[in-house]
């Protein structure tokens, strides 16, 4: 009777595990229920999952000290309400982070005990771009799962809000399978494909593009630090590159010019980077919520901004910039997922995030995931993202499964 109940209670937290994952491979479909673009549905459903399985939950080394680090900074953030507090801006910040431990240590958990649910990622690869098919022949459909925010000209949506959300849920989702599958390109070479497509002829987003980049340059960085790089995935990196920007310049020359390509021909003609984040609307805002959530993270002495101060800051920080920042309007939400957490949590958040990325290092090639990933999340990446947390519990986990020591019967087990 107890080895059936048991079997039955792991069927049981096995779907509800599944579900957690699935309900994470689209944050932003929520068929219209609530008026936001992100939405909880896979936060609650890994809640779900981690009581579940709570009598047997794994936790990762150094958890506690991020949770310890993280929780004071959140007392103090909620404590720092600014001139005018936002219940609704406080419950929100609060829930984001939440939601970030909740898909952490659910995934990892579900990783450690059922394996990479390789075929629930794929089949969402090719249900996203099902869903940008659809959204040519019948926009009003797709727009009943998620709103959508594009213009003429610009890329498709699927099932995100806009085309730069799409790109970057390929991006990352695509990474995470790379980390699940060990990096073996041959089996990994059509979600690569598919990642690329999307970034660069579909979604055709400049802020992903570069991210694609960038992991060119980080992994050709990677392979010539080994002692033994492999020509091999050299050559390969530089075929996924040639392709990638070949398939982008023809599309952006028969689309009347993609984005990235626009940007890139500013930057030959004014050659000045500085000039490039000024003149363009979209790139000044994003790098003053960069600069802004530091220089207010150092301006508040580390300790935490809180949910409802970042306006307060903005309109603190504009003038000391003589005009450079020209775009931006005040706001409390940051567009930096490491700017959120400096400033809203301030010190704390540090230490915590300090924690989180020190446990996942393993060695040289999670040295440079770590630095590749800390590069990106400078940018606008929504701290509510799922991704983000999958990606980090992925790394743990992948730790967890080399080296880990069993215990004997422990009802929380420690990897």
């Amino acid at each position: 009777m107890k080895s059936s109940k048991r079997t039955v209670d792991a069927s049981f937290s096995y779907l509800i595990g599944r579900a957690a994952v699935l309900c994470s491979l689209f944050p932003w479909v929520g068929f219209g229920v609530l008026d936001t673009d992100s939405q909880p549905w896979f936060a609650f459903a890994f809640m779900a999952y981690i009581f579940s399985i709570s009598r047997s939950i794994r936790v990762p080394r150094f958890f506690g000290g991020i949770l310890f680090f993280w929780f004071l900074g959140l007392f103090f953030a909620i404590l720092e309400g600014g001139a005018s507090p936002s219940v609704v801006g406080i419950s929100r910040g609060v829930f984001n982070y939440l939601a970030f431990f909740f898909v952490f240590l659910g995934f990892y958990n579900f990783i450690l005990r059922w394996s990479f649910p390789e075929k629930i990622f794929l089949y969402s690869f090719v249900a996203w771009i099902l869903g940008a098919l659809i959204e040519v022949l019948y926009p009003e459909f797709i727009s009943f799962f998620a709103p959508i925010r594009t213009s003429e000209g610009r890329g498709l949506t699927s099932f995100a809000p806009e085309p730069t959300f799409f790109a970057m849920f390929m991006f990352f989702a695509g990474w995470i399978y790379l980390v699940n599958s060990k990096y073996n390109l041959k089996k990994s070479k059509f979600v690569i494909v598919l990642v690329g497509v999307v970034v660069f002829a579909v979604a055709k987003s400049a802020m992903i593009s570069v991210f694609v980049i960038l992991s060119l340059l980080f992994f050709l960085m990677f392979r010539l630090s080994t002692i033994s790089p492999k020509p091999i995935d050299v050559f390969w990196a530089f075929v996924i590159g040639v392709v990638a920007f070949s398939v982008y310049f023809l599309v952006g020359s028969m689309t009347g010019g993609a984005r990235a390509l626009i940007l890139a021909k500013e930057l030959l003609l004014n050659g000045s980077v500085f000039h490039l984040f000024y003149t363009d609307p979209s790139l000044n805002h994003r790098l003053e919520h960069v600069v802004f959530s530091i220089h207010g993270f150092v301006s508040n002495n580390f300790w935490p901004g809180g949910f409802s101060s970042f306006s307060d800051m903005h309109e603190e920080l504009v003038p000391l910039y003589d005009g450079f920042f020209w775009e931006g309007e005040k706001t409390n939400k940051i567009m930096s997922w490491i700017g959120d957490w400096v400033y809203q949590l301030g010190f704390f958040g540090m230490v915590s995030l300090l924690i989180l990325v020190a446990g996942s290092l393993s060695g040289k090639r999670s040295f440079f995931e770590m630095l590749f990933l800390i590069t990106l999340l400078f940018s606008a990446v929504p701290v509510s993202s799922p991704l983000v947390a999958m990606l980090f519990a992925s790394f743990y986990a992948r730790k967890a499964l080399n080296t880990r020591v069993r215990s004997p019967t422990p009802s929380v087990m420690q990897d």
